[in-house]
């Protein structure tokens, strides 16, 4: 054997054991099993698994709980969990790498330079200038229009002529608007560029390389498998499975949400990123210059209501993300430089923190519901100092009430359901706390017979709405591609639409408007907070 392939067979062994060592002391391995396994009972969190990686090694990589609550299964290291939100950042360091390697085109390109035909946003200014960096930072001023992806016929392909009709709220380039619409657009530009699709060039040139060979896709991920970790949310009190049937179609929006990971496979991602975009071996597996691209402020990030909870003096350390890179968020943790980004779908849930400067990663990926990321981020914050040396501050008891005890009773008073949920920028069930205010209201008779209101309604970018009259049940319902919902009226044209199908249960109001006597459109006004898709009568 030469003295070349000795080297990189080294490096190859050095490396395999680095993503396989479990290398924490016996005192700290039981220290972080018993918090874990206090917070998802107290929690409620049906499984969990967790990776944490310094200086090129996996101190830890271990799955708790279970994969399904029938079953009974215990999740592992190589259980598969949707990563949801974290997804992102895989994203973002696939088109800039495709760009990296066409030398007549940046991140910072413009979009209609790189799509075929006339693509458009709303108005000149954006269609003109909006550049893949724009996307991938939230910089449009676009709000998420998420609900556009219940369509039937809902892909990012599809949807790429479609952006043109979503109206903007914010400014372009001088706001925040989360968007996962503009990742899958990410995606469809990815595909363009690298002439294959976004899901091959995701396995060809991260996956592969890094033997993450337990990650896939959720429209490809075999549910039956005996290591597949069961969606589960709550809902009014109860742990429920979230509908499979639901949960593939709402991963149909490529370059969002829809990996499928394991912690081992997370701990590969993680270290290559903290290598600079090399695996174990030195060799590269992303282009020289995309880390830095992507891990590099682009936006100002507005934080919310409930981050003040993370912060001194309220805490005794500070956990802050202040700005928005290209799929991460930047902030710092006990004054340490930190890039991180959660991820929260219906029945799944994630969190990745990165403390590039001390070498350290750690993710989370779970099942179940974390309202306000407060599980989680007590749980980074616990692992994070593991990692680091220091005395955890967050214990076994504190991860199941935490931000309390620290939080005064004045800050605890809670902000109005609605307000709370328009921070939620990447947690889609969320959205299911205003479910409990809407679902009680008293019914009251609506302003016309019900008669007048079934027709068919058309949106330019989310399509075909029905509304009709089930007599079954006696009562109008509208259909949108995979929602159904019966109308119960709250007065004047107003109705509360109760979700008729399986959990998720994604209650939504709508509103008609009039002209006289006839209806001639009507508004998702549960669909958006600011500007709701309004439906046209065809």
């Amino acid at each position: 054997m030469s003295q070349a392939m000795w080297t990189a067979y080294i490096f190859l062994i050095r490396f395999w054991i680095a993503v396989s060592a479990t290398i924490l002391d016996n005192q700290a391995q039981s220290e972080i099993d018993h918090v874990i396994n206090t917070g998802i009972q107290c929690r409620n969190i049906p499984g969990l698994s967790v990776a944490i990686v310094k200086d090129g090694q996996v101190l830890l990589s271990k799955g708790y709980g279970v994969k399904d609550l029938d079953t009974q299964s215990p999740v592992t290291a190589d259980t598969q969990f949707q990563i949801a939100s974290t997804t992102k950042a895989f994203t973002a360091a696939l088109l800039s790498n495709v760009v990296a390697g066409d030398s007549g085109k940046k991140i910072s390109t413009n979009v209609y330079k790189v799509l075929p035909g006339r693509f458009k946003f709303n108005n000149t200014l954006r269609s003109t200038y909006t550049t893949m960096e724009d996307l991938l930072a939230h910089r449009t001023g676009i709000p998420r229009n998420n609900y556009a992806r219940l369509a039937t016929d809902y892909s990012t392909q599809n949807f790429a002529g479609k952006f043109r009709y979503l109206r903007h709220v914010g400014g372009f380039r001088d706001s925040f608007y989360y968007n996962d619409l503009m990742y899958g657009l990410a995606a469809h530009i990815t595909t363009h560029l690298g002439q294959r699709p976004w899901k091959q060039q995701m396995q060809d040139t991260i996956f592969t390389p890094l033997g993450m060979s337990r990650s896939t896709f959720l429209d490809d991920v075999n549910f039956q498998s005996d290591d597949v970790a069961t969606p589960y949310l709550r809902e009014s009190g109860r742990t429920l499975k979230a509908s499979l049937d639901f949960v593939r179609h709402w991963g149909k929006n490529d370059g969002s949400g829809n990996i499928v990971s394991t912690s081992n496979d997370m701990a590969k991602w993680m270290l290559m990123l903290l290598n600079d975009g090399k695996d174990g071996s030195g060799r590269r597996v992303l282009r020289e210059g995309v880390v830095k691209e992507v891990f590099t402020a682009q936006n100002v990030y507005p934080g919310s209501s409930y981050s003040a909870n993370y912060m001194r003096p309220v805490t005794p350390e500070s956990m802050t993300t202040d700005r928005y890179s290209l799929g991460w968020k930047l902030g710092y943790y006990r004054g340490y430089n930190m890039i991180q980004h959660s991820g929260s779908t219906f029945g799944y849930r994630a969190l990745l923190t990165l403390l590039p400067e001390m070498e350290v990663g750690v993710v989370t990926l779970m099942t179940g519901s974390d309202y306000q990321n407060k599980f989680r981020t007590a749980l980074h914050m616990h692992l994070l100092d593991h990692a680091l040396g220091h005395v955890p501050w967050i214990n076994s008891s504190s991860v199941c009430t935490f931000p309390d005890p620290w939080r005064s009773s004045s800050s605890r008073r809670r902000r109005s359901v609605e307000d709370e949920v328009k921070t939620m920028e990447d947690d889609e069930e969320a959205q299911l706390e205003v479910r409990e205010t809407r679902a009680g209201r008293v019914a009251r008779a609506a302003r016309f017979r019900l008669s007048r209101y079934p027709g068919t309604y058309r949106h330019e970018a989310y399509g075909n709405l029905e509304v009709r009259m089930n007599t079954s049940i006696n009562a109008l319902v509208v259909e949108y591609g995979v929602g159904l919902w019966r109308l119960q009226s709250t007065g004047g044209h107003s109705f509360d639409g109760l979700w008729l199908k399986a959990p998720p249960t994604l209650n939504k109001s709508f509103r008609f408007k009039t002209s006289g006597l006839r209806v001639y459109a009507i508004e998702g006004t549960g669909f958006a907070s600011q500007k709701p898709p309004v439906f046209y009568r065809i």
